[in-house]
């Protein structure tokens, strides 16, 4: 933003009062010829000229100043608006968190939930293996037995036919 700054040197109403009062004091003294006239009315001229140009300068520097002013307030609103999206946004990042928290709150307890069914379920196997084992060593030693009982039927029918 650039601000201008316009000094004012606005003498025209110092000027003319003087300027009249000159021409008054010349013109009852009679010393005043119409070329001091046409002299002192140029001299007002140039200062009337003087004063309407710093005055333009100074509506200029006015109008310049508005357009800052005007750009300012626009920045200042946007800048506004950016500061409402970002509180919007942090309420939002905050409800998220909140909520990611949660979520790991849940997962965690699930993981260990996990974990005790997974131990549980691995005894439960180990259980069920070893019962296994049990079964299959004892349908060994009954197999074993029925093929000893066998053998000795078959042996006890040979020597009975003989």
């Amino acid at each position: 933003m650039t601000v201008h700054r316009v000094e004012r040197t606005n003498s025209f109403p110092t000027i003319l009062p003087l300027s009249g009062i000159l021409l008054v004091s010349m013109v009852a003294t009679g010393c005043a010829t119409s070329k001091d006239v046409d002299a002192l009315r140029a001299e007002i001229n140039d200062q009337v000229a003087s004063i309407r140009s710093d005055a333009a300068q100074t509506r200029q520097g006015v109008e310049t100043v508005k357009v800052d002013t005007a750009q300012t307030r626009r920045d200042v609103d946007a800048v506004k608006a950016d500061v409402a999206q970002v509180k919007a946004l942090g309420a939002t990042v905050s409800s998220l968190k909140n909520r990611l928290d949660s979520v790991q709150s849940t997962v965690q307890g699930l993981q260990t939930e996990a974990g005790a069914q997974r131990t549980t379920l691995m005894h439960q196997l180990q259980l069920d293996v070893m019962l296994a084992r049990e079964r299959i060593k004892q349908a060994e030693e009954l197999l074993d037995q029925l093929q000893k009982a066998a053998l000795a039927a078959r042996q006890e029918g040979g020597q009975t036919r003989n």
